[in-house]
């Protein structure tokens, strides 16, 4: 088996020299490289000066660049599923539709589809950039980052650090925010879809791994999630950086994440 190089763009609606955070781990999962913010050609240079071959490439696109949504469809024929994707969505979309990337999820046992949208020229900036760039690493697959959570028998998973904090629902749906507006979404989330779905009196589940450095901040934040009605928290600090910890549950656990790599 090839080792692994998981690569995310720092910020990914700027495509003017655009940096990456990278990670590099070998067929024990253990990490041999990590870059918090480098170009594509120091990444290259990097893995040639240590004679590192046989290496695929696993792209994590950041979860805020995109749009998810959920949508009713007859049928489970995949062709004509596809064909009808732009009409269901179209009403849902803040731009044209022709201009989206759409990337079809699984179906839930509501019958509804899971459906992420993306800038098309974005996505396919990115797209032909690390396959460009990087050729000698085969791309196996683009996901969305919060997607790839850990995530067992847990209503939500939320993983906090100083500036970002990642969110994976039980329908699997995920995203990503800035820390301050976790609050905030929580709101809507206890608002709206925990009371519709969750029975008078039954516990809500929420998993919380918190990066070691941003525990102290993240300690009033817990304490806020902890008064919602019957919630019950479990937390975990971690020494890993978020995307590290997307890395290792990739790594050791695979996935189940919808590979927005479909179509043209």
């Amino acid at each position: 088996m090839p080792n692994k190089l998981f690569l995310r763009p720092k910020q990914a609606l700027q495509t003017s020299e655009p940096l990456f955070e990278w990670a590099l781990y070998d067929l024990s999962h253990q990490q041999m490289k990590y870059g918090a913010q480098d170009s594509l050609e120091s990444i290259d240079q990097t893995l040639m000066q240590n004679g590192i071959e046989s290496t695929e490439l696993i792209f994590f696109w950041p979860s805020n660049a995109s749009f998810s949504t959920k949508i009713s469809l007859p049928g489970n024929q995949t062709r004509f599923i596809q064909q009808a994707l732009p009409f269901a969505v179209e009403e849902q979309l803040a731009q044209d539709v022709d201009k989206v990337h759409i990337a079809l999820g699984s179906k839930n046992n509501k019958g509804e589809f899971f459906v992420v949208n993306i800038d098309r020229d974005l996505f396919s900036f990115y797209f032909d950039l690390i396959n460009d760039e990087l050729p000698s690493y085969p791309l196996k697959g683009m996901f969305l980052d919060s997607d790839l959570l850990p995530i067992t028998d847990e209503s939500l998973v939320i993983c906090v650090s100083d500036e970002i904090t990642h969110l994976k629902n039980k329908d699997l749906r995920s995203i990503r925010i800035h820390t301050q507006n976790l609050l905030p979404y929580l709101d809507s989330l206890f608002l709206g879809q925990i009371d519709e779905e969750s029975n008078e009196g039954e516990q809500f589940a929420i998993k919380v791994y918190i990066e070691e450095h941003a525990q102290d901040n993240a300690t009033m934040l817990i304490a806020q999630i902890e008064q919602y009605p019957n919630v019950v928290i479990e937390k975990e600090i971690i020494q890993l950086t978020e995307f590290e910890l997307v890395c290792q549950n990739q790594l050791q656990h695979g996935s189940k994440a919808l590979n927005l790599c479909q179509g043209d």
